[in-house]
């Protein structure tokens, strides 16, 4: 019963064994044990004895002819065809048990001589990866990937080549991952010394550098082993385009799953704000998206805000299984400087990515810039110096527009720019250098704007919408002939500008919202001049006026935005400036134009990260916790000035970047958020990452059972063993022969006996 269900098991591997074995001139059938064929003299055993048979005569004696019946010829000509039968299953028996001894194979020509095999270029890629800490009734998914590698091994021969290349060593730059020694024994120390890493790296990398190997190899077998759990986010992450391919025709390849599959994962994939404006005494909404990777929906998992170290806030949250949600948080910092926090979920079965954290700077002051005359600023520099609440202060200089210069610019945040002179080539050169980078820029017409030289110069070089002419309203009609002041139309206050313009200051007496209250609206002033713009579909009217034109357009240049006004900053053209508008709309536009500035660092581990606009300092120290990891000297100046450049080790946290000791910066350094999804990929996709490598189907064999590793890479290099299927031909030909024997020996006793008639 045994032999028959491992013929079953081997009737469609038989199939394709001779199908190749037909139409493939490399494929051959050999024996492994070609000694055993000297057997096939025993065949000659059974035909001695039927022609010894033959010539021995047996003598019956009778005791009257008259009693004996005629035999019929018929009758012998049946018995003879059943003993030459009965010859053949007898000599067939032998060869067949002959054969299934000397081990006949199916077998490519390149696999080397019977019973032989050439020497081979192995790759082991290893997925090292975070959700390989897993457990399952057989232990640790690494462990048992390392036991499988292991045993790899063991298959080597002394003069085969093999490398061991961890998924994470895929980040490395250049070939080094598969420049070390590949002899069996520094791969073995490689093995025992791999552990699971935090750093996320590519099945299309490791192919690429399997391709480097074998393309170097001298041998003709070359042989690739992947073993890895095959998550989710490893085939669905990032692809490469391959720059060589690995030819089928040359490479084995062997897909090894590790793990049972069980799927229990609760994970933080993504961590955000939307808060345009971050600053002190402002409320922050700080959103976490939680995806539950487990085959059961989880009830009232607990998920908190930690802020400087301390808990502040905490949610239940229900996730179906399979899906994701967003949590959202809402917290105010009291004071600038650096900001650190994460948020964290209950304890699972993976602990990876429980964690997220971020951090953010906050500055102590908005450097603002104000460029014009004295009695242009006046009202300007009076609404700036208002302070509102615990908000960020705003430090204002003053210059007049021919004094501008980029050492100012440098130490500045926004620039305000009311009713200038005629600027130089230069000075816009550095504004927009200013603006590129990351700067704000508002900019106010005044008494002394002339629109050609506007149009030709601060429109140009942002390339703002150009002014049509300059309207002119009576503030009190006095006739049907003056034209009705113009005003303010519905503003959408959606726009995050106004973010936090309308909320109270203490946070305690809020009560409940109506949602039947009316939004509130914008008083607009009394305008009686302003510039008429020209619609551009890079600029946002963000305050409209009923005449159709705007009062307020913002446009982003480089990294930086630009909000023009079409009124002037005194009252000469309307009173805003007397309006209660005024100071929150001008403080809140300076602050809206340096959001930029607010410094949020993001790093993934294991990867580059670079700092820009460095001070002149000679070194930097890159901090974990108490300890240096590493100090760092800047690159030389590029655009955006000197950069520092540096590898995040493979640890998770807030890293800290120092001048001195002064820190000069945090960066958050997290986990690839495709980590989180370790349910069990598509192994179709698998294939067609493969196939994008040059990789054919065929060329694939996926040992779901670790136990017949070693037999199918065994007949991988040798060939498809065929003796079981020999060995169950013989015993249904002894059978068979049997059968066929005692039936005939009936039907000649019942013919030899002496008829009693």
């Amino acid at each position: 019963m045994i032999h028959i269900l491992h013929f079953l098991r081997y009737r469609s591997t038989l199939r394709r064994a001779f199908t190749t074995a037909r139409f493939d001139p490399k494929t051959q059938m050999t024996f492994l044990n070609p000694l055993a064929l000297i057997g096939l003299v025993a065949a000659a055993i059974p035909i001695l004895l039927h022609l010894f048979n033959l010539r021995k005569l047996r003598t019956i004696e009778f005791s009257s002819l008259t009693y004996i019946k005629e035999l019929q010829r018929t009758k012998i000509r049946k018995l003879k065809l059943r003993q030459f039968l009965l010859l053949f299953l007898r000599t067939l028996l032998v060869i067949l048990i002959v054969l299934a001894f000397a081990r006949p194979t199916i077998r490519l020509e390149r696999s080397g001589l019977a019973g032989t095999r050439a020497a081979a270029t192995a790759m082991i890629i290893i997925d090292d990866s975070q959700s390989m800490t897993d457990i399952d009734e057989h232990g640790e998914y690494m462990k048992q990937a390392r036991q499988i590698a292991a045993t790899l091994l063991d298959l080597l021969n002394d003069g085969d080549e093999v490398s061991l290349l961890p998924l994470s060593r895929t980040m490395m730059t250049g070939d080094s991952a598969t420049q070390q020694p590949r002899t069996k024994s520094f791969t073995a120390r490689q093995l025992e010394e791999l552990r699971p890493s935090l750093v996320r790296g590519t099945l299309a990398e490791a192919l690429q550098k399997s391709s480097q190997l074998f393309s170097s190899s001298p041998h003709i077998q070359k042989e690739l082993y992947i073993i890895s759990d095959l998550q989710k986010g490893l085939l669905e992450g990032d692809r490469l385009m391959p720059t060589a391919s690995i030819s089928h025709d040359d490479v084995t390849v062997f897909v090894i799953p590790v793990g049972s599959n069980r799927i229990r994962n609760l994970g933080i994939e993504r961590l955000w704000t939307e808060n345009i404006m971050i600053e002190p005494g402002r409320e922050i909404t700080l959103i976490a998206r939680i995806v539950n990777e487990s085959d059961r929906p989880v009830d009232n998992h607990v998920v908190s805000l930690f802020v400087q170290g301390t808990r502040i806030a905490q949610r239940a949250l229900d996730i179906p299984a399979g899906a994701s949600a967003d949590v959202t948080f809402a917290f105010t910092p009291s004071q600038s400087g650096f900001l650190e926090g994460w948020v964290e979920v209950e304890d699972d079965d993976l602990a990876f990515d429980n964690r997220r954290s971020f951090a953010w700077r906050l500055p102590d002051a908005i450097r603002t810039l104000l460029v014009g005359s004295e009695s242009d600023l006046r009202y300007l520099r009076l609404a700036l110096a208002t302070r509102l609440g615990t908000a960020t202060s705003i430090d204002v200089r003053t210059t007049p527009s021919r004094l501008l210069s980029a050492s100012l610019l440098s130490k500045t945040d926004v620039v305000v720019l009311v009713d200038p002179d005629r600027l130089s080539e230069t000075q816009l050169l550095s504004l927009r250098s200013f603006a590129e980078s990351g700067g704000g820029l508002m900019y106010f017409p005044g008494p002394g704007t002339d629109i050609a030289t506007y149009n030709s110069t601060i429109a140009a070089a942002f390339q703002l919408p150009q002014v049509d002419r300059m309207e002119t309203r009576s503030p009190v009609p006095s006739s049907r002939l003056d034209s009705p002041p113009v005003e303010f139309k519905r503003v959408s206050l959606q726009h995050p500008l106004f973010e936090g313009m309308f909320q109270r200051s203490v946070p305690e007496q809020r009560g409940p919202r109506r949602e039947d209250a009316e939004p509130p609206r914008l008083v607009s002033p009394v305008i009686t001049k302003h510039l008429r713009y020209r619609s551009s579909p890079q600029a946002f009217p963000v305050i409209p006026l009923t005449d159709g034109s705007t009062f307020l357009l913002e446009q982003q240049f480089g990294s930086g935005r630009i909000l023009v006004f079409a009124t002037s900053a005194d009252m000469s053209w309307s009173d805003f400036p007397g309006q209660s508008l005024f100071v929150p709309l001008i403080r809140q536009s300076v602050s809206y134009l340096s959001r930029s500035r607010v410094q949020r660092y993001d790093g993934i581990a294991g990867e580059e990260f670079v700092l820009h606009d460095l001070p002149s300092q000679a070194e930097f120290a890159v901090i974990k916790g108490d300890a240096a990891l590493e100090r760092v000297i800047p690159a030389a100046l590029d655009r955006r000035g000197r950069k520092l450049q540096f590898s995040l080790d493979d640890q998770l946290g807030i890293f800290t970047v120092e001048v001195g000791s002064t820190p000069f910066a945090k960066i958050s350094v997290n986990m690839d958020p495709r980590e989180s999804r370790v349910r069990r990929g598509d192994e179709a996709r698998l294939l067609r990452i493969l196939e994008e490598h040059g990789i054919d189907g065929s060329a694939v064999t996926t040992i779901a059972d670790v136990s017949s590793l070693q037999r199918k890479v065994t007949e991988s290099r040798y060939g498809t063993e065929l003796w079981n299927v020999f060995l169950i031909a013989a015993l249904a030909v002894a059978v068979i022969e049997m059968l066929v024997a005692r039936s005939g020996r009936r039907e000649t006793e019942q013919l030899l006996q002496p008829s009693t008639e």
